[in-house]
């Protein structure tokens, strides 16, 4: 049994449902849950949708090519892919519409960036490492 694993599956769902409640709670008092954010919010989910659909066909040539891939590093990959298409298309559609100063805009595109280029390091990890 992987112990490490499971402390970090563990302590990546608990930081990031207490995350989650703190920021729903912080936007909540700041009113950020407008119309213009649900709309965002709703572009990220179906552009995000896309690239993870695309994904799986592309996973599914792969293996009718004959590779052989586990069933874990296939929910991996998608997983990951998911989470940080979400979270790029959010950055960028917000990045588009909210940034107001060159300061801002930096800031923005540096966590764009940041999005991802740790997507693509989990991605890469996940197809080497995992059997």
């Amino acid at each position: 049994m992987n112990i490490g694993g499971l402390i970090g599956l563990l302590l990546g769902t608990l930081s990031g449902v207490g995350y989650w409640f703190f920021y729903k709670r912080m936007a909540k008092k700041k009113r950020l849950y407008d119309e213009v954010y649900k709309s965002i919010q709703h572009q990220a989910f179906l552009l995000s949708w896309y690239i993870t659909l695309a994904t799986v066909f592309i996973i599914l040539v792969i293996v009718l090519l004959g590779v052989s891939l586990s069933a874990l590093k296939v929910i991996t990959i998608i997983f990951i892919v998911q989470l940080f298409s979400f979270a790029s298309v959010m950055s960028y559609k917000s990045l588009r519409i909210y940034a107001e100063t060159k300061g801002e805009r930096q800031l923005q595109i540096a966590s764009l960036l940041l999005f991802i280029v740790l997507g693509t390091a989990f991605l890469c990890i996940t197809i080497l490492y995992i059997n």
